[in-house]
């Protein structure tokens, strides 16, 4: 898996977290699992391996982290019914928000980082 294929992964749980909620849907807790465990092999295989030692690395581990626990917080919420909840969750600033955001501000700045 490269880093593409990592935030894609990302990005998919995100939108399938947005999509519950519009839907008014329960999640499959597996999809919610599959996404995180998508880019944590990236993180923890080849991605440690090509860029451990790199301060954007080190920040994307921190905020992956933080996105793992936001969205199961999202999703427990979704799952308990609690749709306006897990609306309010993912608002605008919300710790949600901004922790899917500073994944993909990492992802792009360890790529940066890498080509230059």
């Amino acid at each position: 898996m490269d880093v593409d294929n990592a935030i894609t992964a990302h990005a998919l749980l995100h939108t399938s977290l947005l999509t519950a909620i519009e839907a008014q849907q329960l999640l499959d807790g597996a999809i919610v699992q599959q996404h995180h465990l998508e880019l944590n092999r990236w993180l923890c295989g080849i991605g440690r391996q090509q860029h451990g030692g790199q301060p954007e690395y080190i920040s994307l581990l921190c905020w992956h982290d933080a996105f793992q626990m936001e969205s199961a917080r999202v999703a427990d919420a979704i799952n308990q019914g609690k749709f306006e909840d897990a609306r309010l969750m993912t608002g605008y600033g919300s710790p949600f928000s901004q922790a899917s955001s500073a994944v993909n501000m990492s992802v792009n700045r360890l790529k940066s980082s890498s080509t230059s």
